[in-house]
């Protein structure tokens, strides 16, 4: 699986996640897996309501405050995302504590 949870940059979360049309449907954006991404119902409304963009393909995606500055990654705990329950894995993964400085600065305007 390509994304394992949502896409935006640090977040952790692997549930209740939505696909998002990187290249909208209204601008001729297909509803094809290279033009989606997974976002979690938080950072989905940061990009609909908050003014936050998500650019690039599926694979190089950039992510930009409403003021156009790009959004750097957090470190991770470790290098891949934990795998999402299948029929051979009954239990769902350990959720990571989320890092909410990390969040709460990425999601904040910068002040120069």
């Amino acid at each position: 699986m390509r994304d394992g949870g949502c896409r935006f940059p640090g977040c952790r979360n692997h549930r209740w996640v939505d696909a998002h049309h990187i290249q909208h449907w209204v601008d001729g954006g297909r509803t094809r897996r290279d033009n989606l991404v997974l976002l979690c119902s938080a950072h989905h409304r940061l990009v609909h309501e908050g003014g936050f963009k998500v650019s690039g393909d599926a694979t190089n995606l950039r992510f930009a405050r409403p003021d156009g500055s790009i959004i750097v990654a957090a470190p991770m705990a470790c290098s891949t995302r934990a795998p999402l329950p299948t029929a051979k894995t009954p239990r769902a993964p350990p959720m990571l504590p989320p890092d909410y400085n990390w969040a709460i600065g990425a999601a904040l305007p910068r002040v120069a």
